[in-house]
């Protein structure tokens, strides 16, 4: 099957997933392998891309055209009517009534949430090449004592799958990850994830799909996740 057949495919997929079974859901995501297909930008988000290098405006442009045509399907409009506002660098906005957007890539992928609350998603490459041991110094003491003595054989690959929670939930409390790092608790055991400091309590999860590792922070609010991954 051709790359246009499985995209096609896939799309239809997703509508029948998503009007079907979860009309519009509390929460989505979507995962798409890097191409050159070209998707709908606005005109601002191609004035920004020219500001970049190539490859990073071809990146900008791709989480961009992906994220609109996801919010196309939830909301039954035509992506480049999507009031959505993500200049470079900076948290992604859509108007008000319209959710939360997060998005994230790595060397192959990106990876897009969407929420009625606020949302913040990364994902990472399995064989990412990580310096556990620089990292972790500035996790919490709890959070440390609790990878050494439970994941002693795993505690590389731990360091990383907490680096890549962190990641998701500063894109929801907006702080600076390497400053803010020590102040940013993750509880294994009840799945949460807060920082004093800033009233923040989240739930999250971490899922591990072909090559990739992926996590989501997500509100409490909701009960029960009911995701939809394409890619």
């Amino acid at each position: 099957m051709n790359h246009l057949k499985t995209y096609q495919l896939l799309k239809i997929i997703f509508k029948i997933n998503f009007f079907n079974f979860m009309k519009r859901p509390e929460l989505a995501t979507y995962l798409v392998k890097k191409n050159k297909k070209t998707l709908d930008n606005s005109d601002l988000e191609f004035y920004w891309s020219k500001k970049l290098s190539p490859s990073r405006a071809q990146e900008y442009l791709f989480t961009r055209g992906h994220a609109r045509r996801m919010l196309s399907d939830i909301y039954k409009l035509d992506p480049l009517n999507i009031p959505l506002y993500s200049p470079p660098g900076k948290i992604p906005k859509l108007e008000k009534g319209y959710g939360f957007l997060s998005m994230s890539h790595c060397k192959d992928a990106s990876f897009i949430g969407w929420s009625k609350y606020p949302i913040g998603v990364d994902i990472e490459q399995k064989s990412r090449k990580f310096s556990a041991d620089k990292i972790v110094k500035y996790y919490s003491d709890k959070e440390i004592k609790f990878l050494s003595k439970n994941f002693k054989n795993q505690f590389e690959e731990k360091v990383l799958d907490y680096w890549i929670i962190k990641e998701a939930a500063f894109k929801i409390s907006g702080g600076i990850l390497i400053r803010d790092l020590r102040n940013l608790i993750i509880d294994e055991n009840n799945k949460n994830v807060y920082i004093k400091q800033l009233n923040l309590n989240k739930k999250f999860c971490l899922s591990y799909i072909s090559s990739w590792k992926i996590g989501i922070v997500y509100d409490s609010r909701i009960e029960k996740i009911k995701t939809l991954t394409c890619y």
